[in-house]
């Protein structure tokens, strides 16, 4: 068998052959997401609340500069904060934002698959 990072896409998954010639591909991420690993689960977390938030700043065309002043911080922390591949942020300042906006977070929990 062999296997390894996949040049062809950026490495961003991963191939492999079996001994019967079959080549397979893997999402680098897939293996993670199959096992719910804690960092993905709350990466994706943040990647769909990040975008919610986006489309309801663009749908009700609220400018990053208001946010901004009534978070009292740069416009350019608001777009950190709105970057979706951006991992390094809280979500309390992102329920901040959706408050600011005039909307509530709600979640829920359910047992896992």
């Amino acid at each position: 068998m062999e296997a390894g990072p996949d040049k062809e896409v950026g490495n961003h998954c991963f191939y492999f052959v079996l001994e019967d010639g079959y080549t397979g591909y893997v999402p680098f991420d897939q293996p993670l997401y199959i096992i719910r690993h804690p960092d993905y689960v709350r990466e994706e977390v943040l990647y769909e609340v990040t975008k919610e938030l986006q489309d309801i700043i663009a749908l009700k065309k609220i400018s990053k500069r208001e946010i901004a002043r009534r978070l009292e911080t740069s416009v350019t922390q608001v777009n950190r904060l709105l970057d979706q591949t951006n991992y390094n942020k809280d979500l309390s300042r992102l329920i901040e934002i959706a408050t600011i906006i005039g909307y509530e977070f709600k979640w829920s929990f359910k047992k896992a698959a």
